[in-house]
Order: structure tokens, then sequence, then C-alpha cells
């Protein structure tokens, strides 16, 4: 449980590492108002900090990269403050804050393409907004 606060009305629960179909089961559950579902993809194979110095070997920036469905953004704390939300399995979001996307080896920009190594397996999305 978390947050929990005794109450007879609202109450949070959390679960890892079930499959969609348990998910969909607990949803069914007359006990259940609503749920967010979202998945971890993977992280990112490539490393794309660039170097602050020659010997600079601890530098890194990997991204993780998840899918959420529409309560589980509804109920985050991601904002929209440039593009749009992902629509299609090929768009992505970005969280960055300036000063990190300055330490990139090239600036991600909305609309821009972004290849990314997931479990071994290249993926090209689309950047579709920033928070």
């Amino acid at each position: 449980m978390v947050n929990i606060s005794r109450s007879e009305s609202n109450w949070e629960a959390k679960f890892s590492n079930i499959t969609y179909a348990e998910a969909c089961e607990i949803e069914k559950d007359k006990n259940v108002n609503e749920i967010s579902i979202y998945q971890k993809l993977g992280v990112s194979d490539e490393n794309f900090a660039k170097p602050t110095s020659g010997l600079d070997l601890v530098s890194t920036t990997k991204f993780d990269v998840r899918a959420y469905d529409e309560n589980a953004f509804k109920n985050s704390n991601i904002y929209l403050t440039e593009g749009r939300f992902p629509e299609n399995s090929n768009e992505i979001l970005i969280s960055l804050d300036a000063d990190k996307n300055k330490g990139l080896t090239e600036k991600l920009e909305t609309g821009d393409k972004l290849k990314v190594t997931l479990n071994g397996k290249l993926k090209e999305f689309t950047i579709v907004r920033q928070n």
C-alpha cells in the first residue's frame, strides 16, 4: 500500500512485475475504481552524454524508456510544456531540463528523431514533447 490513510473511501496499491492480463483482472475487481498502467521497456544502451574532459569516463546519460496508459499520464506529475503527448508507439517524450540538455552530445528538440537501442534492438522514436 502506498500513502495509506485510514478511510473508507480511498486506498492506493502498487503492483510490480505482473502481466497485462493480471492487471486487467485487478481492474475488473468490484472494489477497484481505476487503475494506471505503465511498463518499463528498457534502458538505452547508448551513452548520450558528451565528456566534460578527456578523462571523464563517469558522465553518462542513458534513458529509461517506459510506456504509459492515458490514466497513468493523468495521475503522474508529467506536465506538458512543449509539443504534445505521444499518440503512437514510435513517439517519445523526453524529460530534460535545460542544463541536462546542454550536457548531451546533441541537443534534443521536439520533432527530432532519437535512435535508442533497447535490449539489443535499435528503435527510432520521434520526440513529441519535453517536460
